[in-house]
């Protein structure tokens, strides 16, 4: 007859041997509290030419919507505006839940151009 008593203690041992050994896996959510803008307010005799992202990612260049939101897109709309040069101020107006990768391709596209002036837009913390 075999004896049950050894093996029970060898597969406790086993199981207290993995518990030990095994790390456990800790999902960790980052928390991003982002800052408060307190910056210049703009002058209102400044060109500026306006760029806003909605929540959907969509993209409006001068107040006309991107049928296809890409670098080459975004490039030749600003190519085809007068108002458009390396020396414009260019305001971006995002949303706050747009996608990051919608704003860095568009500060991608702007950058490919030599538009260096560019400006994201904030509401000031202090104005209710």
């Amino acid at each position: 007859m075999i004896e049950l008593t050894p093996l029970i203690d060898v597969v406790f041992l086993l199981l207290i041997f993995f518990m030990v050994t095994s790390t456990v896996a800790r999902e960790t959510v980052l928390s991003v509290l982002l800052p408060e803008a307190h910056g210049e307010t703009m002058r209102s005799s400044e060109t500026v030419l306006e760029i806003a992202i909605t929540d959907d990612d969509e993209v409006f260049i001068a107040g006309e919507k991107i049928s296809v939101v890409s670098y080459s897109s975004i490039q030749t709309r600003l190519r085809s505006l007068e108002t458009a040069n390396a020396d414009s101020h260019v305001m971006i107006r995002g949303s706050a839940d747009a996608r990051h990768s919608t704003v860095v391709l568009v500060l991608d596209a702007l950058g490919g151009l030599g538009m260096n002036n560019v400006r994201i837009l904030a509401t000031d913390p202090d104005v209710q």
